[in-house]
């Protein structure tokens, strides 16, 4: 395969894999068109990306006013939880998001409790995404497997309607949020007022 490093420019009319872009994800969420340079990649892991994709899904968890975000070491951003699709323990990404929010919170929930349209879906190539959403009765207690302890560095429950302010002002160092989450809680936002 050949290893030369390219400079490519793509023009696509529909959201991309955001991890092939070094600037906020959360501006570019609601682009329909975009021109990005890409610099410096190789033609090797160019194939990877498009032969071997990644899929998976994750969760957005609501209490009354409040949503679950947490904080991620890799990259370090705040997002929602979620993780890969395993062949072996998911027979779907539905599976994936719930097993996921096991994982590294603790909590369990019930497949029929959780919203079927989801809050965010994305695919590009090989590449898919699925984002539910379940809105709790009970506050969770949050306690994780510390197996999975080395993706996250805690959570933090924010106000829905105030999440960008809260995030920044209780850190005594700002972290970004993670790619399309200004977009997923704009979709949140929507339904929340909706139903």
């Amino acid at each position: 395969m050949l290893e030369t490093k390219i400079g490519i420019t793509l023009k696509i009319k529909t959201l991309i894999l955001p991890s092939l872009f070094k600037r906020s994800y959360s501006k570019l969420a609601l682009i329909k068109r975009v021109k990005v340079k890409i610099n410096i990649i190789t033609m090797k892991a160019l194939y990877k990306y498009i032969t071997e994709g990644y899929s998976g899904a994750g969760i957005i968890i609501t209490y009354k006013d409040e949503v679950l975000f947490q904080l991620r070491k890799h990259p370090l951003s705040w997002a929602f939880i979620g993780g890969g699709y395993d062949k072996a323990k998911d027979n779907s990404l539905l599976d994936t998001a719930i097993r996921e929010l096991y994982e590294e919170s603790g909590i369990k929930i019930n497949k029929e409790e959780i919203d079927k349209n989801p809050i965010h879906s994305l695919g590009f190539g090989k590449y898919k995404w699925i984002l539910y959403h379940i809105s709790l009765k009970n506050r969770p207690t949050i306690n994780g497997d510390k197996e999975y302890s080395n993706e996250y560095i805690k959570y933090k429950w924010v106000k829905i309607n105030n999440y960008r302010q809260e995030l920044n002002n209780r850190e005594k160092k700002h972290y970004p949020l993670y790619f399309f989450v200004s977009y997923q809680m704009k979709e949140l936002k929507r339904r929340i007022i909706f139903s």
